[in-house]
């Protein structure tokens, strides 16, 4: 009974001192830079942490009424820890810094030590009708007399053609200017469109400029042809250049295209997978283009109009664009692409005990490939397997053969089997319009056992409802 008695205290005494040691713990940050660039720069993210500053040798952050504002030193493949300071309360927001930006005559001066560096406006253009684009949006912009309010966080807000915008840009005083605008229609014309948000960056004659365009890198001039995948990216990633003995680089974030309704109850995209971002220099004047509504990618190649382009949004439909504004004197190498990285890609943030935990960037990833057992039989590694089948002829034929699926469960056994040998994790279960002609009946037979065969295998389905 003694040995019984003691065992359950002592059991008791690690559970309560587990426990105390939990609700005492420091709060504190852990940062994970999973990409291979270093990055310097500011990150923001929600949190259920306590208000207050948090320190360590490479950053240093700000948590106030749950939103977090930090400023790291993160080399690539790393971990930093920001654990919480016992400060006075004079002391609660992160140092400026030798960059600010401030509000005048309806556009943002940035500057460098009290000195100009650089004038940026902004502008709507609509252009009624389904002719313009880019060269006829750069003739018609003007600025908007945006009135900024505000210290470390500069916005303002008013109406024009039709539209509400809204513009807040939060300033870090060592080199980054971070902007979300928001553009919402509030009336009913025009019907066809092109809709563009539009920012001049005026700076003292900019020298060495460079752009990456869905992920290649060159100068100002955007393709003349590319394989259609890239007709799903969003154009200019960043865009960067020398003023004086000052780098700059604008980098765009993704924000996703809109939709229209094709058909009753059918809503596919209009314009663009992603708003369309574009660069035009004119002088000491670079100008970007975040375009809403306009020709689709593949218009503009072709000269071929589209009955989805020049959509713009419905009436009360916001569309939030989002950009960031870095500036340095000694950037390191790979300092744009790092940049976009973690402004405009992957961010997790979750929370274990008293730490939050930012992921930048994914810490791993796992591979797939699209099966089309129903459509096609033949398409997935070798159609030429295929007795009589010598082309890529398939899809007349694919609703007879989809009849017959039974009869391929064998093949189509074995193809998800080699999947599964080639290391995929997932697999796409694709064109499911096909599946519409057979009735309910007919299709929940073939998904349970696609799903069973699935599921035997160990691999993933990743189904899309469109196409």
């Amino acid at each position: 009974m003694r040995l019984w008695l003691r065992l359950t205290l002592t059991f008791a005494t690690v559970i309560l001192t587990a426990f105390t040691s939990l609700a005492f713990a420091t709060p504190s940050i852990m940062i994970r830079n999973n990409h291979d660039l270093p990055y310097h720069g500011p990150i923001t993210f929600e949190t259920n942490l306590p208000d207050g500053v948090y320190g360590g040798q490479a950053g240093t952050a700000e948590v106030t009424q749950g939103i977090c504002h930090a400023i790291v030193h993160a080399p690539g493949k790393s971990k930093i820890l920001l654990t919480k300071r016992d400060n006075p309360p004079n002391t609660t927001r992160i140092p400026d810094g030798a960059f600010t930006a401030r509000g005048d005559n309806g556009k943002l001066i940035l500057l460098h030590r009290g000195k100009k560096i650089s004038e940026v406006d902004v502008g709507l253009v609509v252009i009624p009708g389904t002719d313009a684009g880019t060269e006829q949006a750069l003739e018609r912009f003007q600025p908007l007399s945006l009135q900024f309010q505000g210290d470390r966080v500069l916005s303002a807000k008013l109406n024009s053609q039709g539209y509400e915008i809204q513009v807040r840009m939060t300033q870090y005083g060592d080199g980054w200017f971070d902007t979300e605008a928001t553009v919402t229609r509030s009336d009913d014309s025009p019907k066809r469109a092109y809709i563009a948000l539009v920012r001049r960056v005026v700076t003292s004659s900019p020298d060495r400029v460079r752009s990456c365009y869905s992920g290649l890198v060159g100068d100002l001039d955007e393709p003349r042809s590319y394989h259609r995948n890239m007709t799903m990216t969003h154009g200019v990633d960043w865009c960067s250049w020398k003023s004086g003995n000052l780098w700059f680089a604008v980098v765009n974030g993704f924000t996703s295209g809109l939709t229209h309704e094709e058909k009753q109850g059918r809503w596919v995209c209009a314009n663009s997978y992603y708003v369309r971002e574009s660069v035009r220099k004119k002088g000491d004047e670079l100008y970007f283009f975040s375009r809403i509504s306009g020709p689709t990618p593949e218009e503009e190649l072709s000269s071929r109009g589209t009955a989805a382009s020049y959509i713009p949004p419905q009436k009360g439909e916001p569309v939030r664009i989002w950009w960031r504004i870095a500036v340095a004197e000694h950037p390191a190498p790979g300092w744009q692409q790092s940049q976009m990285l973690v402004y405009s890609g992957f961010q997790r943030t979750t929370h274990i005990d008293r730490q939050a935990v930012i992921d930048l960037g994914v810490p791993y990833v796992e591979f797939g490939t699209s099966y089309f057992p129903y459509s096609t039989f033949c398409e997935n590694f070798d159609y030429y397997r295929v007795t009589g089948l010598d082309r890529e002829g398939w899809w007349p034929f694919s609703p007879h053969l989809w009849n017959h699926w039974r009869d391929f469960t064998p093949q189509i056994q074995t193809d998800l089997r080699i999947i599964k040998a080639m290391g995929f994790d997932w697999v796409r279960l694709h064109h499911l319009e096909l599946l519409a002609p057979l009735g309910r009946e007919k299709a929940f037979d073939f998904l349970d056992f696609y799903m069973n065969q699935s599921r035997k295998l160990g691999l993933k389905v990743l189904v899309d409802t469109t196409g």
